[in-house]
C-alpha cells in the first residue's frame, strides 16, 4: 500500500500544511532550514497529490544539487518548474503511486503558466 502524504512528507523530514489555504487548488514550498509544503484545498484528490509530489521535487532538487543549485537559478523559471514536475513524479513513481492522465494533463497547463515568466 502507497503511503500517506503525511507518511511520506514525515520520511523526508519535511513539514506539511494542509488546507489551510482557501483557494480551490493551490500549493507552494518553503525551502531551507524548515522546508515545508503548504496544500490548499483540492476538490481533487490526484490534483492534490500531484501537487504535492510537484513540492516535492523542488524540495529534491535542492537536497540533491545544494552547491549546484546556485546555477539553476540562473535557468529560466520554466525549466526549474518541468525539473520540479519531472523529479516529483519520477519520486512517486518510485513508490508505486501513478497518474491518470487527466492529473498529468493538469500538471501540464500549471508548467506552462511560467511560459515567459521572465518577459
Amino acid at each position: 500500500m502507497a503511503k500517506t502524504i503525511a507518511e511520506i512528507a514525515k520520511e523526508l523530514g519535511i513539514g506539511l500544511e494542509l488546507g489551510k489555504v482557501p483557494n480551490a487548488s493551490y500549493c507552494h514550498g518553503r525551502l531551507g532550514r524548515k522546508p515545508a509544503i503548504v496544500l490548499g484545498r483540492y476538490s481533487d484528490p490526484e490534483l492534490l497529490l500531484i501537487s504535492f509530489f510537484h513540492e516535492v521535487g523542488h524540495m529534491l532538487i535542492e537536497r540533491e544539487e545544494g552547491p549546484a543549485l546556485a546555477k539553476l537559478c540562473s535557468y529560466p523559471k520554466w525549466e526549474l518548474e518541468r525539473r520540479a514536475w519531472l523529479r516529483g513524479l519520477w519520486f512517486a513513481e518510485q513508490r508505486g503511486i501513478h497518474f491518470g492522465s487527466q492529473a498529468i494533463s493538469w500538471a501540464a497547463i500549471q508548467l506552462e503558466t511560467y511560459a515567459g515568466y521572465e518577459a
